[in-house]
């Protein structure tokens, strides 16, 4: 009987552990915005740009010169400090044939609209006593936080890191970690291009707080501009789940190219509710004209928004339009031109605690679902004349969840005039037969699929989410069946005295 009661309770237990703590851990693994990054996203921010070396790969090797007097030599592992400087600055000669990406510098001003203006500060040397094997771990974990906690020890006599407080929030805005490589493709994740988020470690120097550094090898300036994104709070727009559909166009969070989108840019604060225009029904009939995201000025209608209330900004579920011109930072991507027309986004940037709800690991329930008429190229997310967007057609008008519009979206015009038309119905009368109803209601909703273009839980969350539902229908039953053993051996004792 004791033996009973006793597991009754841990099951007991287990039931509220599961109801209260099963929500956190099935929750969708979501990235910084709207105040998660260390970097602000307007005025002037000084980077700082550490270079670490280590015992088996140093920053420097000592050679022999040809009077036999013994000189430092550059690395070749880590980028010099005059390549370093080179991508925030565009100092090389060559660095103008790189445009759009001859400088982390120049490509910010320019996608910013000038609001953003990033120079570097210092470049300061470290190299560790560990080897370079030491830190590597195959996920993101300690090793990394403390190599960081070792240069910051290093170089505390070096630097003031808050003149690198722009904004006085007490934290470092954009720290820059250039380490040294080691032959062969990356083994691990700490030596990967990222941007770290360490808000939870407590690491500081001299009373300034360290949130976010970027750790960056001897890759390309479109790999720092990317991670300078992440700086500033903004998600990547790549799935990593194998499989997934891609993200369909380009964008500096998606494929490292291009501009940022109409959308990174509103949350950012570089496009403001003077620049969007919220549509609705009301507006059925309305000819929508839009300026060019991409453009170096930051004036008139760039963004329209469909079915969002106003009050929510960029914070919500809707249908999201821009126009790009193969202007500026559009204007030469991997593969050839970017060609001029509409792009159309569905957006779910719903937040709880700070952060999206969604990203873009799972395509049909992500962040930012690009509408694209073919999925051969990324060209094909590009809306010209003669082609439409209704709830018919596939790419469809409906939210990323399913929910019907009723927006068509017709007549594209591009070139001097950039409009669309904008047309509405409201949602036609069922016309399914009592047979495909019966059939529906059979059929699971993730079963479902692209048949029903309904809600669908997210197929990283999936066996997540499953397991914590299952366990609250199979709790209540072991429950149950432990409260029947136990009247039914109460019933048997009281009956024969024993068992």
């Amino acid at each position: 009987m004791i033996r009973r009661v006793f597991t009754l309770f841990l099951i007991m237990l287990f039931t509220v552990a599961a109801v209260f703590f099963l929500p956190a851990i099935v929750k969708a693994d979501v990235s910084p915005a709207k105040g998660r990054h260390s970097m602000p996203a307007t005025g002037n921010v000084k980077a700082l740009a550490i270079r670490v070396g280590f015992k088996d790969y140093p920053l420097y090797t000592e050679e022999e010169d040809e009077e036999g007097n013994t000189v430092l030599k550059a690395s070749e592992f880590c980028l010099t400090k005059d390549q370093i400087t080179d991508r925030f600055s565009g100092t090389d000669p060559e660095s103008a044939s790189q445009y759009p990406y001859e400088s982390l510098s120049a490509y910010y001003e320019r996608s910013s609209y000038g609001k953003l203006n990033i120079t570097l500060g210092d470049i300061v040397d470290f190299t560790s006593e560990n080897t370079r094997d030491y830190y590597e771990e195959k996920e993101f974990g300690e090793k990394e936080i403390e190599l960081m906690r070792e240069i910051l020890d290093g170089i505390k006599d070096e630097v003031d890191l808050s003149e690198y407080d722009s904004n006085n929030d007490g934290v470092a805005d954009a720290v820059y970690i250039f380490y040294s490589e080691k032959p062969g493709p990356p083994t691990c994740k700490t030596f990967s291009p990222h941007c770290k988020s360490c808000a939870d470690y407590n690491i500081s120097l001299n009373g300034m707080k360290l949130t976010h550094f970027v750790m960056l090898g001897t890759d390309e300036k479109s790999t720092l501009m990317h991670e300078t994104g992440h700086l500033l709070g903004l998600s990547d727009y790549y799935s990593r789940v194998i499989g997934e559909a891609l993200f369909g166009t380009s964008d500096m969070m998606y494929d490292n190219s291009g501009d940022h989108c109409g959308f990174s840019k509103w949350i950012l604060g570089w496009l403001t509710d003077e620049n969007v225009i919220y549509l609705d029904k009301n507006d059925a009939g309305s000819a929508i004209s839009l300026t060019t995201v991409d453009s170096l000025k930051c004036q008139g209608k760039k963004l329209a928004v469909l079915s969002n209330p106003k009050a929510e900004g960029p914070y919500n579920k809707y249908l999201l339009v821009e126009y790009v011109s193969a202007e500026n930072d559009m204007a030469d991507l991997i593969g050839g031109t970017f060609p001029e027309g509409f792009r159309i986004f569905k957006v779910d940037a719903e937040m709880s605690g700070g952060y999206f709800l969604k990203n873009n690991d799972h395509y049909e329930t992500s962040l930012l679902q690009v509408l694209n008429h073919d999925y051969s190229s990324v060209y094909d997310s590009i809306f010209r004349e003669g082609m439409e967007v209704t709830p018919f057609t596939d790419p469809s008008s409906a939210q990323a969840d399913g929910t019907y519009t009723g927006f068509f979206l017709i007549d594209f015009n591009t070139g001097k005039n950039n409009s669309f038309k904008l047309d509405y119905k409201e949602k036609p009368p069922e016309t399914t037969t009592s047979e495909e109803k019966e059939t529906e209601k059979t059929v699971p909703e993730e079963k479902k699929g692209s048949e029903s273009k309904g809600k669908r839980i997210r197929s990283a969350d999936t066996g997540e989410e499953k397991s914590f539902y299952g366990y609250l229908i199979i709790i209540p039953i072991v429950l149950l069946y432990n409260l029947v053993l136990i009247y039914r051996k109460k019933v048997n004792t009281d009956g024969s005295g024993r068992r």
